[in-house]
């Protein structure tokens, strides 16, 4: 599409044109750029995208449709400059906060370096009271799922690796065949840390689609999943004193 029509879509259609193949490109390009100069500590590029996919989706459309002179730059350029200085916007946030790091894999590897006997029950006990505050935070904040837990419990567990149960499915996927299930549990209730998301997505999305009577693509999937931990890990990085990437909100999922 060439800069005049995507302009046109800008103004028109906001949210058409931020999902549009060529802004989609720009953003993807942006940030790959963004990370092979370094990037954000502990996040992935896919998180990254997504994270400056929603900002501009969510806070940034009206401002680009208003302030966008084709006069000046193509749209792709613009773009371009919104997301790399939304990167950096990103990398400036996490910098004022520290990375959120479970204190109880200190202890743990404290204790096998120096031996139970050395080990300080204060801080056994501060690390402790912390986590369970931060878990019973989440689990607030898990309560504005309510409308899809079901899915949401499923795909949550699968984007964290954690086996799934015979409830998981039994409470999303009420009309599997024996072999369906079969299938779905043999893979996924046993270790499946080393499948890529790639993979895992593929092998759901069969699922998805039937319970809810879709035809999603699994990258459509993935955006949904991606999108969801998105809000939840802003959600618990607000008034605190940490920020969580994505190993460490994975880490805190697990411990649920």
């Amino acid at each position: 599409m060439d800069n005049k029509k995507l302009h046109k879509l800008l103004v028109k259609s906001p949210k058409e044109f931020i999902v549009h193949k060529s802004i989609g490109e720009v953003i993807e390009k942006t940030v790959y750029k963004f990370v092979s100069k370094g990037g954000i500590y502990g996040q992935t590029t896919e998180d990254i995208i997504s994270e400056v996919t929603l900002i501009i989706l969510e806070k940034k459309l009206d401002y680009i449709a208003k302030s966008y002179n084709p006069q000046f730059s193509t749209i792709r350029g613009y773009m371009s400059k919104v997301v790399f200085n939304l990167c950096i916007e990103l990398l400036r946030k996490q910098k004022n906060k520290p990375v959120f790091k479970n204190s109880l894999d200190d202890i743990q590897e404290t204790t096998l370096e120096q031996g139970y006997s050395n080990i300080n029950p204060e801080a056994n006990f501060i690390a402790q009271e912390t986590i369970e505050s931060e878990l019973n935070k989440l689990r607030n904040y898990l309560r504005i799922f309510a409308k899809y837990k079901a899915k949401f419990v499923l795909l949550i567990k699968l984007y964290c690796r954690i086996p799934l149960k015979d409830e998981d499915f039994q409470h999303y996927a009420t009309n599997l065949s024996s072999d369906e299930w079969m299938f779905y549990y043999q893979t996924f209730s046993k270790d499946y840390s080393n499948y890529s998301d790639k993979e895992i997505y593929q092998l759901i999305i069969p699922l998805v689609n039937k319970v809810e009577n879709k035809q999603n693509t699994p990258d459509a999937l993935r955006k949904w999943i991606n999108a969801k931990v998105l809000t939840l890990k802003e959600a618990m990085s607000q008034n605190t004193h940490y920020q969580y990437d994505t190993e460490s909100f994975k880490n805190l999922v697990r411990l649920l």
